[in-house]
């Protein structure tokens, strides 16, 4: 006669193919999570840049805006840096991020009168290429 609660007690407890099963699916799901975890980080930081990127560019524009344009078509720009925030900085720093310049033109076509300011932003490891703003300044 055999006694089925002693067979009962025996397999309450998992196997080894059991435990093993259950470590690689959770390893596989963890690897996905971070793959994916990189990607959204690569995506903060690219947003970061493109949000200091537009600072800059909008703090150099409303400081030439300011000038007249023959002052403006007049000027030169020499080169700018920022750090992560966007602040300004000494070229020495060793906070620097960022990279700006500036020109400004006469527009060729028409309207005549009309200045166009460029601004180029780059990160400073040149990792990226840069980013370009043009901005219009109207003459007197």
């Amino acid at each position: 006669m055999v006694f089925l609660p002693q067979y009962r007690k025996m397999r309450q407890a998992f196997s080894l193919v059991e435990v093993v099963m259950a470590l690689g699916l959770i390893s596989f799901v963890l690897v996905g999570l971070l793959g994916l975890m990189s990607v959204g980080l690569g995506g903060i930081r690219n947003a970061s840049d493109e949000s200091s990127s537009v600072m800059i560019a909008k703090k150099l524009v409303a400081e030439i805006g300011q000038n007249s344009l023959d002052d403006i078509l007049v000027s030169t720009f020499s080169d700018r840096w920022f750090d992560a925030e966007g602040q300004e900085v000494p070229a020495t720093d060793p906070f620097v991020v960022y990279r700006a310049t500036a020109s400004a033109e006469l527009n060729p076509g028409p309207p005549e009168n009309l200045g166009k300011i460029v601004v180029s932003v780059q990160h400073h490891a040149g990792v990226e290429p840069p980013r370009i703003w043009v901005s219009y300044v109207a003459g007197n």
